[in-house]
């Protein structure tokens, strides 16, 4: 079919479903929030990580977390 034959309709119908099967563009985004505002005076720390892969994400948020609590230990002085 080419594109010259093809209806309105027809056209929007292609974009539709070119639009719904296409992959986000996108790259995965992380972000990380450290916050000291809590009312004791804590630090809190806010990890989000984004990736196709869950367990990577799950990895790589584990690794930014640890980092920051061992540089922010708990008012009690652990890390977990």
């Amino acid at each position: 079919m080419t594109t010259e034959h093809l209806t309105p309709t027809d056209r929007l119908y292609n974009l539709g479903m070119e639009l719904a099967t296409r992959r986000p563009s996108s790259d995965p985004s992380t972000s990380v929030e450290i916050k000291d505002d809590n009312a004791k005076g804590a630090v809190h720390i806010v990890v989000k990580v984004s990736h196709s892969d869950p367990d990577t994400a799950k990895d790589q948020a584990d690794a930014i977390y640890n980092a920051l609590r061992g540089k922010y230990p708990r008012e009690n002085g652990t890390q977990s």
